[in-house]
């Protein structure tokens, strides 16, 4: 029989390499290096959280003013703070503020925000309230130029020939003012809240920019053929619904106006609107006289054809939809009745002698 060594078997199985105690190798460090790269990713994306939500955007160029309104949810505003361009994303700042418990601590007003404010700061500044506005601004449709800015100064800091200076210009970096004669009828009505301090320019700035936030799904690239075969520019469809937000007397007329005045020129005729003359003159008349009517200025449509060389009021919504949608109609004419509620409209020009006989005037 063979005989057993004194050794057992581990000692055999050491001395062939196997058994005992094995080597550190990458299985055995493989759950630490997989700890690291977990500690790692979670670090970035606390950088990454920070910088998106604490963290003020590095383009930040000046002072932005963000206007909260009464019930306007946090993920409103903050797409409005995306879109200033003052915090880096709207949907990390929401959750953020979830997760501090600040979501339905929003509270309305106008914030002033500076660049560089962080993204926390931002949200300590929501959920405090902004400082209460200077100015709150009403401008109703169809005010003129001058009338807008005796409201905006009767109501602020910023005289009427500063708020005139301002809204002449046009370099406000907008494509519907390309080639314009200024701001006027892009003025857009509304209640504005100004803050402390904001000028003129601030205050026109912010107009434009409601203009072009309500405007935004409009689309003036099919606005109405002209006689020429062209189309209506933005610029001319603007002045077109100032036409009409000055003479409709009521909502259901703006779009058979807007179809009088495409009629019209069409036919070549001139479109003798008396709010042109009226805005000629610079003074409301409750009667024009001929001499009115037969005054020497680009704004007089009795005595000059085609459209008024710019908008002579600041249209609402609903007139610039009228100017780009028209009634189909023939009519050619209308007149104001005796009740002063409504307007008859005619083909002829017969017609047109008749009803206003009946109207007495």
């Amino acid at each position: 029989m063979p005989r057993h060594s004194p050794e057992g078997g581990d000692s055999r199985l050491r001395r062939l390499g196997g058994g005992g105690e094995k080597p550190r190798g990458l299985g055995a460090r493989l759950p630490l290096l997989l700890l690291a790269v977990v500690l790692v990713l979670v670090l970035a994306g606390g950088i990454l959280l920070y910088r998106a939500v604490f963290a003020a955007p590095a383009d930040s160029s000046g002072p932005a003013n963000i206007t909260i309104e009464e019930g306007e949810s946090l993920g409103s505003a903050a797409r409005k703070l995306d879109e200033a361009g003052v915090i880096g994303n709207a949907t990390v700042f929401e959750l953020r503020a979830r997760l501090q418990g600040a979501g339905i601590g929003i509270k309305p007003g106008e914030y002033r925000i500076r660049p560089g404010e962080s993204g926390g700061e931002i949200l300590t500044l929501l959920t405090e309230g902004g400082k209460e506005p200077a100015a709150e601004v009403a401008l109703p449709e169809g005010l003129t130029l001058g009338q807008t800015a005796a409201r905006v100064a009767a109501r602020s800091g910023v005289s009427e020939s500063e708020f005139r200076r301002a809204a002449r210009k046009t370099g406000y970096g907008h494509d519907f003012l390309r080639g314009a004669r200024g701001t006027e009828g892009f003025l857009f009505p509304r209640k504005y809240a100004f803050p402390q301090g904001a000028s003129a320019e601030e205050m026109v700035g912010r107009m434009l920019e409601q203009y072009s936030l309500e405007t935004r799904e409009l689309r003036f690239g099919r606005a109405v053929e002209l006689p020429d075969g062209g189309r209506l520019t933005e610029y001319e469809a603007v002045t077109v619904a100032s036409l009409i937000e000055r003479e409709a007397a009521s909502e259901e007329e703006r779009r058979i106006i807007a179809s009088v005045i495409y009629n019209r020129l069409r036919a070549g005729m001139p479109l003798q609107i008396d709010a042109t003359v009226q805005y000629a003159l610079g003074a409301p008349k409750e009667r024009l006289s001929l001499r009115d009517l037969e005054g020497d200025s680009p704004y007089n449509t009795y005595e000059r054809k085609g459209l008024p060389p710019g908008p002579i009021a600041s249209p609402g919504l609903d007139s610039i939809r009228a100017a780009l949608n028209p009634a189909d109609t023939e009519y050619l004419y209308y007149v104001l009745d005796q009740d002063g509620e409504e307007h008859t409209f005619t083909r002829g020009y017969e017609e047109f002698l008749e009803a206003k006989e009946r109207a007495g005037r």
